[in-house]
């Protein structure tokens, strides 16, 4: 298992508090396709501007029985309730 993020200090706390080895690049361009067994995705897509285009680059490096985990905010939660879109 490893983490990869794009962030840099974000690796650096999956290291340090989760002793999850991390590195920090960008998976669309890092790796070669169908080389994964598994990605999660939590809390990432609400973030981005194409979350298509980020699904079909996770099922392109998935191997064929890969396995993707998305995570997303629940929009009738109270949480979404109170704070609306932000």
């Amino acid at each position: 298992m490893a983490g990869l993020d794009s962030s840099r200090e974000a690796a650096a706390v999956a290291w340090k508090r989760q002793r999850v080895p991390a590195v920090c690049a960008d998976w669309q361009r890092s790796a070669a396709a169908g080389s994964f067994a598994g990605i999660t995705m939590f809390h990432v897509l609400e973030h981005l501007p194409d979350p298509r285009a980020y699904l079909v680059a996770a099922r392109e490096l998935l191997a064929p029985d890969g396995r993707l985990v998305v995570q997303v905010p629940n929009a009738a939660s109270w949480q979404f309730r109170l704070l609306g879109r932000r």
